[in-house]
């Protein structure tokens, strides 16, 4: 994406023609990437935050229509997405035996299983 700054003005090709103040100091040097900020970044929170936003959910979601909207209200309150509350939520409920699925600490022991399969072969080729 070029840009042409003549006088006061930018034009960005194929946009509109902007006026320099009508532009933050610095968005033309940065790539449009950097602006973006990564898509991709993980926030890690508190195990307390997680621990009460999941209570709240599992305590609250009578007072709503549905457990999603519980979900919505609480994760806005709390200052995360939706998605990371459900997921939360939903790892509560396989770990309380209260929905079918692989527990955290089997989830654990398989990843512990997997690496030592795969770091077996190398041992035994480097012996």
């Amino acid at each position: 994406m070029a840009a042409v700054v003549t006088g006061m003005n930018i034009e960005v090709a194929g946009g509109p023609r902007l006026n320099k103040d009508e532009i933050a100091p610095g968005m033309l040097e940065t790539p449009f990437v950097e602006r973006m900020g990564s898509m991709t970044s993980t926030t890690r929170y508190p195990q307390e935050l997680r621990e009460r936003a999941v209570r709240l959910v599992l305590e609250h979601k009578g007072e709503y229509p549905s457990e999603w909207a519980a979900i919505g209200s609480i994760s806005v309150k709390l200052g995360m997405t939706r998605e990371t509350l459900r997921r939360w939520v939903r790892r509560a409920q396989v770990d309380g035996g209260l929905l079918s699925g692989v527990t955290t600490t089997e989830r654990e022991r398989i990843r512990e299983l997997f690496a030592r399969s795969i770091t077996a072969p190398v041992r035994m080729l480097r012996a």
